[in-house]
């Protein structure tokens, strides 16, 4: 199977519906399927408090129907977005426990990027694994981990497909420093069955990839400063979330360039 780039579409009903997921149309050209947590965890705002900071945030990590046409973006443009961001008054002030207020920040970015945009990000795979399973788990995916904090402590198994699959990208195959990395994420909801951890962990690791997705800012982290690490350890907060497409390289130069194919993996 084949996934057509633009045949996103996703819809997000709205409020009145209680938030829930709604497939319309193709979404990922019929790979795509329901799963057991589309039903479990509902609401694109997750376990977010209504109207607050977190349940927009939550929201836009969940939006699988970003619009108009793919913009090729690199990491220095992540990078340069996170130093325009760092001007913001209330930056300091964000975190995983104080969530923007309003997304308007995001939207009004002097460059050729926003949040919301459709974006295509090639770079090869530092490492990856599934976020925040061990303890609370995150609200956006209804605080499902396997440790005693969470609201719905699963085995791993489960808890492994009811997160974010976090992928650090970096520029170089040879790279050796995570703080050098940007992010994207791959979310539960409708995740392909091909999409799981295994293959960003180990089939795709220091593998040329090319992914395509929502440009989005996530004020829940701080990156990398003054040698640093951060967790985990990026150098933007801006990423690739949620992923639409997934495509590999046959053959690169080690530095980012594909000199053979792209096949999308589905």
């Amino acid at each position: 199977m084949r996934l057509c780039l633009f045949v996103l579409a996703l819809s997000i009903i709205s409020a009145n519906a209680q938030d829930q997921f709604k497939p319309n149309g193709d979404p990922f050209h019929n790979f795509e399927n329901a799963t057991d947590f589309d039903s479990k965890c509902p609401k694109v705002t997750g376990n977010a408090k209504p109207n607050t900071g977190g349940a927009k945030q939550n929201t836009v990590k969940n939006n699988l129907a970003a619009k108009g046409s793919v913009k090729d973006i690199s990491i220095d443009d992540l990078v340069a977005l996170q130093k325009e961001i760092e001007k913001d008054a209330d930056y300091d002030k964000w975190s995983a426990t104080n969530a923007p207020k309003t997304r308007a920040p995001f939207h009004n970015m002097s460059g050729d990027f926003q949040e919301g945009e459709l974006v295509r990000i090639t770079a090869y795979v530092f490492e990856a694994h599934t976020a925040d399973m061990e303890s609370t788990g995150e609200s956006v995916n209804c605080n499902y981990g396997t440790g005693e904090k969470a609201k719905n402590q699963v085995s791993e198994e489960e808890a492994s497909s009811s997160n974010d699959i976090h992928i650090a990208l970096v520029d170089s195959r040879t790279d050796k420093d995570e703080c050098k990395s940007v992010t994207a994420e791959v979310i539960p909801h409708f995740r392909p069955a091909m999409w799981d951890e295994a293959l960003f962990k180990k089939t795709l690791k220091r593998k040329l990839v090319r992914l395509t997705g929502q440009l989005m800012f996530d004020a829940s982290h701080k990156p990398c400063t003054d040698g640093k690490k951060s967790s985990p350890a990026r150098q933007s907060l801006w990423e690739v979330h949620p992923v639409y497409r997934v495509e590999q390289c046959s053959s690169d130069d080690g530095h980012g360039t594909c000199t053979g194919g792209w096949k999308v993996i589905s």
